[in-house]
């Protein structure tokens, strides 16, 4: 950059490639499928780009994920809700994983009323939301510690700590494949989806979600609106309090036994 100059070379098969001697200076290097074998990377090329700097005596590793690019922004496909606080959002197209992104991208409320249903955090793709999901296990099992310590050292009282909804654990999903039957570089392709997590269970009845301003691989914008229908959040089953110091209190003899009666 920025004269026109070209340096270029053909990967092997499973993709290896290497160039030499190159002048130190700003580059935009493109690994492309030449599909048309001219040399050139053309805009129905699966392709893929980056920026670089290259310093004096400078080695660099480039790894590039070709992808066809799209001429129009991502669209919203589907809302599935996850469990009771989560929701995921399903589009056409690839999107960008480094993209800035936050609750101001997406809202949430009944169809009915359009009552909104408060946002905790929106996050980029499946593995994004369960190290999400195990960082809230993590601090939850910790609070567990807390109140299982001495009565001494506890720090607030019980029942000043807020419940926590964790969500559902998620199974990876496949790696996700271009529409082109054509190889794929080793390593999947950034994920479709997003994860809508709530701050509390969302409420029965239709509700909608709204996405705005997401960006795809391509840099276009887009979003779109869909339905769904919230999942019943089923009862979480505590564990029981830990028992006080000296032997458990024995309950009278009429209220054990069976067939016993009250009066």
């Amino acid at each position: 950059m920025p004269d026109t100059l070209r340096y270029g070379t053909i990967a092997d098969s499973v993709g290896v490639f290497g160039l030499s001697a190159l002048p130190e200076g700003e580059y935009l290097a493109i690994g492309y499928e030449d599909v048309n074998n001219n040399g050139r990377g053309d805009d129905f090329d699966r392709s893929d780009t980056a920026r670089v700097t290259l310093a004096a005596a400078d080695t660099l590793t480039l790894d590039f994920r070709v992808f066809r690019h799209d001429t129009i922004g991502p669209r919203l496909t589907e809302a599935r809700p996850i469990d009771s606080v989560t929701v995921e959002l399903q589009f056409d197209g690839y999107l960008d994983p480094d993209a800035p992104l936050s609750s101001a991208n997406v809202e949430l409320f009944a169809l009915t009323d359009s009552t909104p249903v408060a946002l905790d955090t929106v996050l980029h793709g499946w593995w994004a939301y369960n190290v999400w999901r195990d960082s809230l296990l993590q601090a939850r099992a910790a609070a567990r510690d807390t109140l299982a310590a001495p009565p001494d050292t506890l720090a607030p009282p019980p029942d000043t700590l807020a419940p926590v909804v964790v969500p559902e654990p998620l199974e990876a999903p496949p790696p996700q494949e271009d529409t082109l039957p054509a190889a794929q570089p080793e390593g999947p392709l950034p994920q479709r989806n997003l994860y809508v997590v709530t701050r509390e269970r969302i409420p029965p009845g239709t509700h909608a979600v709204r996405v705005r301003a997401v960006l795809n691989l391509s840099g276009r914008e887009g979003g779109g609106e869909a339905s769904f229908e919230p999942v019943e959040p089923e009862p979480e089953e505590l564990p029981p309090p830990p028992p006080p110091d000296g032997p458990a209190p024995q309950e009278p003899a009429a209220r054990r036994g069976t067939g016993s009666r009250l009066r």
